[in-house]
């Protein structure tokens, strides 16, 4: 058999409380079950039920009747329209070992090749052991090494080299090509230590959160400076936005005022872009504002009236 051209699945080898409340019988048939269903964790049914499940995995169909309903009950299995499902299948097959399993997997694996060079067994990159001179090869055969003796070959000496004749490289071996690793490119930078904000950025951020920016500025940059966790990022402008915005939800920063713009006299608020051009005086308005003037000039002016004007009287001399 070829391994490497073979579909293996994971068996793991720690028995769970669920496991050891199985009966021996359930637990074979679930380990059959385990190498018929597909790299989803499916096994299609049909009508035939159980007895298709029978025919698959080989087991008498009185064992797999009286084993798939205990199955079914601790929620080993589960059974979808006449497809059986084993649950967390994909999750158990591609989960990958972690850094104290893969370590502890090494220790066992050198500890079995030590023992395998002990007792004389071949290992898989063809290095005989050197125990009692006994190999086992490929096939199983044991063939004893002491027995077979063979012949030295007298060294030939070096062809001298002569100069200017062209020596052929044909039985050379090629060389092998590099496997070297693309190398990756960075996906981002570090924060330096005088980044600024855009000042598009800094507007855009008082306009939208009226807050004043500025003020987290200092904090963000001795944060991400300092930081020695997902501290390379693509955009630190985004990231800064995202700080601002978080910081402004949190009551952090200050308000922003608008500045006064002080061309139209002091105090004076700017013009808002909303408020458009004049909107001229309704038709009429000047004109009756000018009657009622000139009516008031003809209305004579009576003593005590708070509307009436002090005037000079002449004196003589021509001054008041």
């Amino acid at each position: 058999m070829r391994f490497e051209d073979e579909r293996y699945v994971r068996v793991y080898t720690r028995d769970t409380t669920t496991t050891l409340l199985l009966s021996w019988e359930a637990r074979a048939l679930l380990w059959e079950i385990l190498r018929k269903v597909d790299r989803a964790g499916l096994l299609d049914l049909g009508e035939e039920g159980v007895e298709a499940l029978a025919a698959n995995v080989r087991i008498p169909l009185d064992v797999v009747g009286r084993c798939l309903p205990e199955l079914l009950r601790r929620s080993v299995l589960e059974l979808r329209s006449n497809i059986l499902v084993v649950p967390r299948f994909v999750e158990a097959q591609e989960a990958a070992a972690s850094d104290p399993a893969r370590a502890r997997a090494s220790r066992e694996r050198a500890r079995d090749l030590a023992r395998a060079k002990a007792a004389g067994v071949t290992l898989r990159d063809d290095t005989p052991a050197e125990a009692n001179g006994t190999v086992t090869l490929r096939d199983d055969t044991v063939t004893p090494g002491p027995s077979l003796v063979t012949p030295s070959v007298p060294s030939v000496p070096p062809t001298p080299s002569v100069p200017g004749e062209k020596h052929s490289h044909a039985s050379a071996p090629p060389p092998s090509p590099s496997k070297s690793k693309p190398k990756r490119e960075p996906r981002g930078t570090r924060l330096p230590d005088d980044w600024q904000p855009p000042p598009e950025l800094l507007d855009k951020l008082r306009r939208e959160l009226r807050v004043e920016p500025i003020a987290c500025l200092k904090r963000f940059r001795n944060y991400w400076v300092n930081a020695t966790r997902n501290a390379v990022k693509p955009r630190w402008d985004l990231a800064f936005e995202n700080w601002v915005e978080r910081d402004a939800a949190e009551g952090k920063l200050p308000p922003w005022a608008p500045p006064v713009d002080r061309s139209n006299g002091a105090g004076a608020s700017p013009k808002s872009a909303d408020e458009g051009p004049p909107v001229p005086p309704p038709p009429g308005l000047l004109d009756r504002i000018a009657k009622l003037a000139e009516d008031k000039a003809a209305t004579p002016v009576l003593p005590g009236d708070p509307d009436a004007r002090w005037t000079p009287k002449p004196v003589a001399g021509g001054k008041p």
